[in-house]
């Protein structure tokens, strides 16, 4: 019933590999993983799984923007690996947006690209130029976006031994670091907790409300009284009138 659909997902990777292989390694990074049948998957050697797991990982910790084609539906996994690696997922599909609304419904749009995917597969657009004419404010804003928001897309391992996602983002860090750099503001399993308990008393969890910037929180908590140093300042300004 979805053969339509799946030729036009396998024609946009395909538009998207070949657009990329025209350019140096240093500005598009394709990178495939070798195909393995899913009941095979396990019987991998551990290693050689880990061994492709660092690559991917290392590969969207270093890149700015992270191509996100749709599969088999509009939701993967890999647009939540990209924003806890710090990297813009880069979008197709309207429906990508509307994932996960409590978790990031209210900064999806301020953090991600998304482009025509009918356009990219014609070949009228050209993926990599699209980026590249971002303009570095916008990109800096985006990266700002995740870095005050991605939390809220993390499930934050409650061992406090065993080492995270956040390692890489954290210098190596575990769940102890990472939960001191968001201090008291959710992370995924809350909001969904929270979002869960809201629509089961009556309430009603608006897209994005649930997720607050680690930065607001913290401010919240410290207070919003001025420091002693700018009421030293204000004091001396007064005191010159």
């Amino acid at each position: 019933a979805n053969t339509g659909a799946a030729k036009q997902f396998n024609s946009l990777r395909g538009a998207l590999h070949r657009t990329c292989g025209t350019y140096p390694s240093s500005i598009c990074t394709f990178l495939a993983p070798n195909h393995v049948a899913l009941n095979q998957e396990m019987k991998e050697p551990a290693g050689q799984r880990n061994a492709m797991v660092t690559r991917v990982t290392a590969l969207y910790y270093q890149s700015v923007f992270c191509l996100q084609p749709v599969g088999d539906g509009v939701s993967r996994a890999a647009m939540i690996d990209a924003v806890l690696l710090g990297c813009i997922p880069v979008l197709f599909h309207p429906g990508q947006r509307m994932q996960w609304p409590w978790h990031w419904g209210g900064w999806v749009q301020q953090a991600t690209v998304e482009l025509d995917m009918a356009s990219v597969i014609s070949g009228t657009l050209n993926v990599v130029e699209a980026l590249r004419n971002i303009s570095a404010a916008a990109v800096s804003d985006m990266q700002k976006t995740i870095a005050a928001h991605g939390h809220c897309l993390h499930y934050l391992d409650r061992n406090d031994s065993a080492p995270t996602l956040a390692a890489p983002v954290d210098g190596g860090g575990n769940v102890t670091r990472a939960r001191q750099r968001i201090g008291s503001a959710m992370d995924a399993f809350d909001i969904t907790l929270h979002g869960s308990w809201l629509l089961a008393t009556g309430g009603d969890p608006a897209n994005g409300s649930l997720c607050r910037s680690h930065r607001d929180v913290k401010r919240e908590v410290r207070g919003t009284s001025p420091s002693p140093r700018k009421q030293r300042l204000g004091l001396a300004r007064s005191s010159q009138r």
